[in-house]
């Protein structure tokens, strides 16, 4: 994400935390962030990733649009966003059905690799490069869930729910509420055939945000519970495989 955006972000931080005579030590404690990360955010020396900015809005009691404000989506707009989101919506169309595919999958270590790297950028609220890295990505795994077999494709299918994920995190963070359903109906699809626990509880997880936000309490309470289970049964049970990526999920489901 250019760092023009996030100095832009992080100075609307500052002036909303000045404005309630709040110290940054005050709002660190107040957000659940460190004083030094907030300080650097703030100057514009780090990016002001998602997480940070709903901590930093519930403790200064604004939105997230107040803090990231008009000129940020102006902003992305000047960075072609929309040019970038198309080629992921054209990778979403398919994701069950084999082609005639002319050149073979990579080995899915490999695609492995690629997704570690994706799932940084979306760690470090870099969404624009990691917009731009996902359809190829995409494709690749859909190739490798129909052309391999046995535990390499159970990887793929992996590697295909977490690619569905980021989706989701790209497309909820910049409103484009469609593609975001999406997402989340494809990874409902693809957690089950990777056969990895956590990935059926973030399923809830994200199912519970989606329906919290349009109010639907009662659907948003359910997928709440059954997320806290799965999480809760995965700690009980273990996870067989490397890759416990869910745990970072898990306080976010209880709170």
């Amino acid at each position: 994400m250019p760092q023009s955006i996030e100095e832009h972000t992080g100075a609307r931080i500052a002036r909303t935390r000045r404005e309630r005579d709040l110290t940054q030590q005050g709002l660190a404690m107040r957000a659940n962030v460190s004083k030094s990360l907030l300080s650097k955010v703030e100057c514009g020396q780090r990016p002001a990733s998602p997480s940070l900015i709903a901590a930093c809005a519930r403790a200064l009691s604004v939105t997230t649009s107040d803090l990231l404000g008009q000129p940020y989506t102006q902003e992305l707009r000047r960075e072609r966003l929309d040019e970038v989101i198309q080629p992921i919506r054209v990778s979403m169309e398919n994701w069950d059905i084999p082609l005639d595919w002319q050149v073979p999958a990579r080995p899915v270590a490999l695609i492995r690799a690629d997704m570690e790297q994706v799932l940084v950028q979306r760690w470090q609220a870099e969404y624009l490069p990691m917009a731009v890295d996902l359809p190829a990505l995409i494709d690749e795994c859909v190739q490798a869930i129909h052309t391999i077999s046995g535990e390499e494709r159970r990887q793929a299918h992996e590697c295909l729910a977490w690619a569905f994920r980021c989706v989701f995190t790209l497309a909820w963070s910049f409103g484009y509420v469609d593609l975001a359903t999406v997402a989340l109906q494809r990874l409902d699809w693809a957690a089950p055939r990777a056969d990895e626990p956590g990935l059926a509880a973030m399923y809830g997880y994200l199912r519970a945000q989606t329906t919290l936000s349009s109010s639907r309490y009662d659907l948003g309470a359910c997928a709440s519970w059954t997320a806290v289970s799965g999480t809760w049964k995965v700690r009980l049970h273990g996870v067989r495989r490397v890759w416990p990526r869910w745990l970072v999920s898990f306080n976010s489901v209880r709170l």
